[in-house]
């Protein structure tokens, strides 16, 4: 208990003592956060390196059709595949490729314009330095829209503004260039694999086709609509005159009898028409005509291979129209970034902001002499002698 009161003693004592130490001290307090001030403004408005900011704005590669290869086309089965449109994430990985880097670090000598030409490793170390003043930043929006729009903003730090823009301006062409290469060989592959598959897909449309074209003529079903309205109007014709003539016939025979001229032509052009009948019923009828029994047996074989046909057609047609997309694609020779901003000449620097470092030297230089009396003041108490 008697340590604790002692402990607190010494500890207002040591406050005390600092308080009346920074009010004695105040004078120079002031002098040293004003020559902070002084030094602060030499600095930042003499020393300090000057950097110029050039910025670029650009939206990524968006659109286009992506390849759709036919995995079982008796099924009509398809299997999206990947898009050869460089997405948001494409673009963040070509820029912070080694590749890439060290293609502007040539183009410009920064090698030398940085000074790191006699280090270990200046590639390195140059790489490093660019990564601090060429920035990609991506920003993605809803606004007015349902879907993000993925934007980004390219900016390059250097002590020379013309310079600033001019690599900039090559960062931005050279990732569309990557990109435009990435996208034709993309485009080639596609091409070659769906021309591989075309030359399947067509032989298989060929093949069905030999097969109805067999079965039509073993089976003289050419057309199973018209066929089946023609044979069905036909009997529906045939038993409507057949009744027609039967009844014909009766009247005649309660005018003229049995044995009647009039009688005996009626018979005999009713004996043909019910010949007729029995020929539209009989299954192995030829002509453009058929039976309603071979309609009937040959009907579900002829629906699966019209519908065989109709669907290889149109995967042939569709795989066509994959290929000249394709083929274009690999002939393409224009931007695929889409630039809304290009980089120019900044007309002012971007850092060092003099009001920051004005205030840090102030700021700093107060606190380093605040800290000096603190360490004093303490010293001070720990040596001085317990009251007896």
């Amino acid at each position: 208990m008697e340590n604790e009161k002692q402990f607190s003693t010494l500890e207002s004592d040591f406050l005390k003592q600092y308080i009346r130490l920074v009010q004695k001290h105040l004078g120079k307090i002031s002098l040293i956060t004003f020559a902070s001030l002084i030094i602060g403004v030499v600095y930042a408005f003499f020393f300090a390196a000057k950097y110029f900011k050039s910025t670029a704005v650009f939206f990524p590669p968006s659109g286009g059709s992506a390849i759709i290869p036919v995995t079982d086309v008796t099924r009509g089965l398809f299997s999206a595949g990947e898009s050869r449109i460089a997405s948001a994430e494409q673009v963040s990985t070509i820029f912070t490729s080694e590749d890439y880097q060290r293609r502007i670090i040539e183009k410009f000598h920064l090698v030398k314009r940085y000074k790191h030409e006699n280090e270990i490793a200046p590639i390195m170390a140059t790489t490093k330095e660019l990564n601090d003043l060429l920035k990609l930043k991506n920003q993605g929006s809803s606004a007015l829209t349902y879907e993000n729009i993925y934007s980004f903003e390219m900016a390059c730090e250097d002590k020379d503004k013309d310079t600033a823009a001019l690599i900039c301006g090559y960062a931005v062409g050279l990732l569309d260039s990557v990109i435009s290469d990435l996208a034709t060989s993309k485009a080639r592959a596609s091409r070659v694999f769906i021309e591989s598959q075309l030359s399947v897909e067509t032989q298989r449309l060929d093949s069905i086709q030999s097969s109805f074209q067999k079965f039509q003529k073993k089976t003289n079903i050419i057309d199973f609509e018209t066929q089946s309205k023609g044979t069905l109007t036909a009997l529906i014709d045939a038993r409507n005159e057949i009744q027609k003539t039967e009844i014909e016939l009766s009247m005649l025979k309660i005018r003229q009898g049995e044995n009647g001229s009039d009688v005996l032509a009626m018979q005999q052009l009713l004996r043909k028409l019910k010949e007729l009948m029995v020929q539209l019923q009989v299954p192995d009828t030829k002509g453009p005509l058929v039976s309603p029994n071979k309609l009937i047996e040959m009907g579900p074989e002829y629906s699966n291979l019209s519908q065989k046909t109709y669907l290889q057609t149109k995967i042939v047609d569709y795989m066509r129209q994959q290929l000249e997309s394709e083929r274009i694609e690999e002939a393409r020779n224009t931007s695929h970034l889409q630039v809304v901003s290009y980089p120019r000449s900044p007309e002012y620097k971007s850092r060092p902001k003099r009001m920051a470092i004005v205030a840090s030297f102030a700021i700093g230089g107060c606190a380093i002499y605040l800290f000096v009396l603190l360490y004093y003041s303490l010293y001070s108490s720990l040596r001085r002698p317990k009251a007896e």
